[in-house]
């Protein structure tokens, strides 16, 4: 009977989260798409892991986002190249990360106090957390280039109450 009771305790649950992330989704969910340009801020080292093929490259930019997300900060990240031939440029396998700082942004033009933080790799970005006003904040969606030197973006972000 214990047993019963909770697959069914379990299924009602399962099914209200699905009607839960609906409404949320309507009431809180913001929309944002944008785009901001690749600025070199000068530092960029490239190291060889020990003996290995392997190479690892670590930048800073500065950050400049405009549209549904504006604000300006810092991004640095890191390439890891693995099996990396310097000469044909050749690689197996490449895993890049970044870290964008966003200092006192404006969200869907409404101004916030605090940083904003947002990891990344080339096609999708996160929010990781914020501090200040921002200190309630989630978010997901997709990167791609534009053109060499500028990344598109669109994706959601939600407050938390």
């Amino acid at each position: 009977m214990k047993k019963k009771l909770l697959i069914l305790s379990l299924a009602v649950v399962m099914l209200a989260l699905p009607m839960s992330a609906v409404l949320a989704k309507n009431d809180k969910f913001i929309y944002v798409s944008g785009e901001f340009p690749i600025t070199y801020a000068g530092d960029l080292t490239i190291e060889q892991k020990g003996k290995s093929d392997t190479r690892i490259l670590t930048y800073e930019f500065e950050a400049y986002w405009s549209g549904g997300i504006t604000g300006a900060g810092t991004t640095e990240g890191f390439w890891v190249m693995i099996k990396y031939d310097p000469i044909t440029y050749d690689l197996k396998q490449l895993i890049p990360q970044d870290l964008t700082v966003l200092s006192d942004p404006t969200i869907d033009g409404e101004e916030y106090e605090g940083d904003l933080i947002i990891g990344g790799s080339p096609t999708s970005w996160r929010i990781i957390g914020g501090t200040g006003e921002l200190a309630n904040v989630h978010g997901q969606g997709t990167k791609w280039s534009i053109d060499p030197f500028t990344i598109g973006y669109e994706g959601w972000i939600h407050f938390d109450a």
